[in-house]
């Protein structure tokens, strides 16, 4: 190995023992409830980089501060240190969960919606996993998510609305209601793929629904027109559980009427199949 790649190689190692001194000492000072000190030490290293320093060798150190800060409420010094971070080292993604969640406490939905779904193009399969050790609960998270969905819907960005609730589906794959917002925001935006496949997981995590079954029907009936026996079967399936639903006693006010409206929806798509009239389906 030449005299420079040993000099590179000494100076990696100088770059890691200093940043991982000043983390340890930060961690130690932290777990004593010292988080001002704790910061200071960080802060302290951040500003005097060796003169071999590449950009973003701190990240560590940053995202360590971008914590402290972010436990302190002092959310624009939090976003702005864990983003530094993520800029020294793309592999720290949970910052972007951070920042994002950052920028809420900020009122800046704009910003929280950009970190929020890189955040989750990101983390792909791991974003459960990811915010489940953030917080130990995803459920705030997915609430933040659905108030972002809802503001860009009312904006008319359907596209966006049902991208962030698409976040949703990741993070409660149960939840019937996540996958018929997103079957129904994707159905508006014409992106009638998207929304057969998210009718169907609705349907099949909550069987007994009229509405869900009708609704994943007249996707296939009168849109992508692949499999219209299926469509025919869904539409009897929605036919039988709302017939089901109003001779059940125990049935709310509330669903007897849902189970009323799907049924005639149902009979008349049905009607209109057999009769083989295909799009648009009638508005509802």
């Amino acid at each position: 190995m030449s005299l420079a790649a040993l000099a590179l190689v000494a100076a990696a190692f100088s770059l890691q023992e200093l940043q991982g001194t000043a983390v340890e000492q930060a961690r130690s000072l932290l777990e004593a409830g010292r988080a001002e000190e704790a910061l200071e030490v960080l802060e302290q290293a951040a500003h005097r980089p060796p003169a071999s320093a590449p950009p973003g060798w701190d990240a560590e150190i940053r995202w360590w501060a971008g914590w402290i800060h972010y436990r302190s409420g002092r959310w624009d010094f939090a976003r702005e240190a864990f983003l530094r971070s993520l800029e020294g080292n793309p592999a720290y993604t949970n910052a972007l969960y951070h920042a994002g969640r950052a920028s809420i406490a900020l009122e800046d939905s704009a910003g929280a919606e950009d970190l929020f779904l890189r955040l989750a193009r990101d983390a792909g399969e791991g974003l459960l996993p990811l915010v489940l050790a953030a917080e130990g609960d995803a459920g705030p998270f997915s609430w933040e998510v659905f108030l972002l969905a809802d503001r860009a819907f009312r904006e008319g960005r359907l596209g966006r609305a049902g991208d962030l609730s698409e976040i949703r589906t990741a993070l409660a794959p149960a939840d019937v209601d996540a996958w018929n917002n997103l079957a129904f925001l994707r159905r508006q935006d014409g992106r009638y793929r998207e929304a057969w496949e998210a009718y169907v997981r609705a349907a099949a995590l909550r069987r007994g629904d009229p509405r869900l079954w009708n609704d994943a029907a007249l996707i296939q009936h009168y849109y992508l027109q692949e499999d219209l026996p299926l469509a025919r079967a869904m539409y009897e399936r929605a036919i039988e559980c709302a017939g089901a639903l109003l001779l059940e006693s125990r049935t709310s006010a509330p669903s007897r009427a849902a189970a009323k409206s799907a049924l005639k929806d149902a009979q008349e798509n049905l009607r209109r199949l057999l009769e083989g009239r295909r799009g648009p389906a009638p508005l509802r």
